[in-house]
């Protein structure tokens, strides 16, 4: 699993749940043959197909590189989560805090990694979801979609939990928490998912299993609650583009 874009195509699967006209993916193909579930379910799987793994490299690697496979050694210290920085989307409105010295590419204001050696955090966001849709409508099918891909991958995934949240600005949202093996690459994963201004945010933070601690878990929830989205945002050009 390396950096790629993450979440391609959910707008038009978001688009065709809702009933809307016909909607193109991203490399133009109609989408409006196929049901809502197997859209989403579609997109689901690429998130989960180019998650980013945390390694045991010495250095970060730079915004440029992939992020390789591998796992963390024993004894590799647990991400510091003490001191962070704010990362700002002024195109999308949102902020959302990350450990200090992690690696930011936000070469796409869609799909925005910034990780370490330890951890990953990704931040994803599609336009013009349906007013209509809520986030309870949304995430069992993503999440299906997301197990299946980890699955037919070779891989295993457990779901731990899924709660409601609300971020500080009023706005409701869901975590779910993950815990998946791949590749002899045990990892835990925490995806927070909401919806404002007709768009769906997804925040994944994920890290290595051998650095997993109550603290740590802890710390990786109160990362993507920090995820504030400030005002109404201008709609862009995305890949699911009504026509």
């Amino acid at each position: 699993m390396n950096r790629r874009r993450v979440l391609v195509g959910l707008t038009a699967g978001l688009s065709s749940l809702a009933g809307c006209g016909t909607y193109f993916d991203i490399d133009g193909n109609d989408t409006a043959t196929r049901s809502p579930t197997t859209t989403v379910t579609e997109t689901a799987r690429t998130t989960a197909s180019n998650t980013p793994v945390p390694t045991a490299t010495a250095t970060p690697p730079s915004a440029a590189d992939t992020w390789p496979t591998g796992t963390v050694t024993e004894g590799e210290t647990a991400p510091d989560f003490s001191t962070r920085e704010t990362y700002t989307n002024d195109r999308y409105a949102y902020t959302i805090e990350y450990p200090m010295g992690w690696v930011v590419d936000a070469t796409d204001p869609t799909a925005v990694t910034i990780g370490s050696n330890v951890g990953a955090l990704v931040v994803e966001v599609m336009e013009d979801v349906p007013s209509s849709l809520t986030v309870s409508d949304i995430v069992p099918v993503f999440i299906e979609g997301y197990k299946e891909s980890i699955e037919e991958d070779g891989g295993t995934i457990e779901e731990l939990d899924r709660k409601d949240e609300t971020l500080s600005n009023g706005h409701d949202a869901m975590m779910i928490d993950l815990r998946m093996e791949q590749n002899a690459t045990v990892l835990q994963q925490k995806i927070l998912l909401t919806v404002a201004n007709e768009i769906a945010y997804v925040a994944v933070i994920v890290v290595s299993d051998s650095v997993y601690t109550a603290a740590v878990e802890g710390n990786m929830e109160t990362i993507l609650l920090t995820l504030s989205i400030t005002e109404s945002t201008i709609k862009t050009e995305s890949a699911g583009v009504p026509v």
